[in-house]
């Protein structure tokens, strides 16, 4: 799943589609998990599991500077977005009678408050940890684990992206 057509395709040329079905779709509008779903059913005939690292960092320096479009298109992303797509698969898994697994990622930001100006980044991984410990709750009856990773820094574009010298 991502918004990167060209890198989806990319992904399907290195690894072939036998057991690779994607989705381009932005996960913060309500139905992508329906769509995530829908194309699951189709290929696999459902869902076994759910790993989730899709997030969205946008960087203020100053923390005045945060807007509430800057806030809320990373709350869409990380935080709703994530609820939404775990309450949806988990739920399709228990009404199909799937056990399953579901990994979330939270970060180190949300046990430090985050880094380089990643006030509200920070912010919505702490909310990933507490959904973890909700969704564990309800769908463990189900054979549904619910779990979450929090890395700390890895060497990706977002980690370095609008990052001011000495800043990190």
């Amino acid at each position: 799943v991502d918004l990167n057509e060209e890198g989806l395709a990319s992904l399907v040329a290195e690894l072939g589609d036998e057991n690779l079905a994607t989705v381009r779709c932005d996960l913060a509008e309500s139905d992508a998990a329906g769509s995530i779903i829908d194309v699951a059913t189709e290929r696999f005939g459902g869902i076994d599991g759910l790993f989730h690292a899709a997030a969205m960092l946008r960087r203020q320096y100053d923390i005045n500077s945060v807007t509430v479009a800057d806030f809320d298109a990373q709350v869409a992303v990380n935080q709703r977005a994530t609820w939404f797509l775990t309450r949806d698969i988990c739920e399709h898994q228990q009404a199909s009678g799937r056990r399953g697994s579901v990994v979330l990622f939270s970060s180190l930001g949300a046990f430090t408050g985050g880094l380089g100006g990643s006030w509200v980044y920070a912010a919505t991984k702490g909310a990933v940890l507490t959904m973890v410990r909700g969704f564990a709750k309800q769908y463990a009856a189900s054979g549904i684990r619910v779990n979450a990773i929090s890395p700390g820094t890895v060497d990706t574009p977002m980690l370095t992206d609008d990052l001011e010298d000495g800043q990190l």
